[in-house]
């Protein structure tokens, strides 16, 4: 999608009459929205977990419970993947395995809370999980979340590293035909489909397609 901005009015028009179901999105006030809009967003455990692991590294030992658990939920992810378990084998898996971890650490925190101080890193980390938490646990409420946001990050990192690129693209429609081809390139991606393949047998089809006269196709 093209903005002229990364002002929120624009994604909320995109949404205008659109209802929106499982979301996996970066933080920004920008994608508040979404929610609004009616869709349910999952949340970050890999910012989750940072926040534990910064307060160790500082020298509070007592974030180490939470990064074993952490740990431990990631290591049931890895499982599935290494399976190759579908988006319902991924989901069992987790009811069984990842549901009980995830109530250790639900109490984890909430005893935590009762003696760390607020203002401490790891006082803030155990705030940031409190204030997340329902989109910390969609993981298990809905299988087609994922336990971190990492791939959706990735890929924000990607365009931000090109963006010196976009100051050339002329005008805005120039823009938005870019973030066209770039969402049809991205979504191809995505799908495992190889993109030249997609484009040449899309643009192949396409009716209005311009074509000399000496080579119509046949």
């Amino acid at each position: 999608m093209y903005a002229p901005s990364g002002h929120a009015s624009h994604l909320e028009d995109l949404l205008d009459d659109r209802k929106l179901a499982s979301v996996m999105c970066d933080g920004s006030p920008t994608n508040n929205c979404v929610e609004r809009a009616g869709g349910k967003r999952g949340g970050c455990n890999a910012h989750g977990r940072g926040g534990l692991v910064a307060a160790l590294r500082g020298g509070d030992i007592r974030a180490a419970r939470g990064i074993e658990l952490y740990a431990r939920l990631f290591e049931v992810e890895a499982d599935a993947k290494e399976a190759n378990d579908s988006l319902e084998a991924r989901f069992t898996r987790r009811q069984e395995k990842s549901a009980p971890i995830v109530e250790e650490l639900r109490v984890w925190i909430e005893e935590s809370r009762a003696e760390v101080e607020p203002k401490s890193v790891l006082g803030k980390a155990l705030g940031y999980m409190t204030r997340q938490w329902s989109r910390l646990t969609a993981f298990l409420r809905d299988p087609k979340m994922e336990l971190t946001n990492n791939e959706v990050e990735r890929d924000l990192r990607r365009w931000v590293l090109d963006r010196k690129s976009w100051y050339f693209v002329g005008h805005d429609e120039s823009a938005r035909r870019a973030a066209d081809a770039l969402t049809l390139l991205t979504t191809c991606r995505k799908m495992g489909i190889d993109p030249r393949r997609y484009l040449r047998e899309a643009l192949a089809k396409n009716p209005c397609r311009r074509t000399r006269p000496d080579r119509a196709p046949p």
